[in-house]
């Protein structure tokens, strides 16, 4: 008698996504205003290399939902996560040299 043994693949499922915090939604919703009034934006934010001040010009928010991470991208085409962000303030808008690089890729963050 001839018995046929099937094995099957692990199925990967990836978790729910999270809301994000109250927090971040505020953070969302005035970069959301600074970019439809085309006003830029000075954050002070925890890097790497400690708390660090940037004056930015917004240009698009983007929320990594593999590590469940938003960020808001500037025109030079840097990536700031929400939640490394400890103040906000508005300011007038200011030139900024456009990032060459295609900033609709984000090299380096999942998603």
């Amino acid at each position: 008698m001839l018995t046929h043994h099937i094995e099957t693949a692990d199925i990967y499922q990836k978790p729910a996504i999270s809301d994000i915090s109250e927090r971040q939604k505020h953070w969302t919703e005035e970069i959301e205003k600074a970019i439809m009034s085309n006003m830029g934006l000075k954050i002070r934010r925890q890097t790497h290399e400690g708390p660090m001040e940037f004056k930015i010009m917004p240009q698009r928010i983007f929320r990594d939902t593999y590590e469940n991470t938003v960020y808001c991208i500037d025109t030079a085409g840097l990536s700031h996560p929400l939640d490394t962000i400890r103040s906000m303030t508005v300011i007038p808008p200011f030139p900024v040299k456009k990032a060459d690089d295609m900033t609709d890729f984000l090299w380096g963050i999942s998603y």
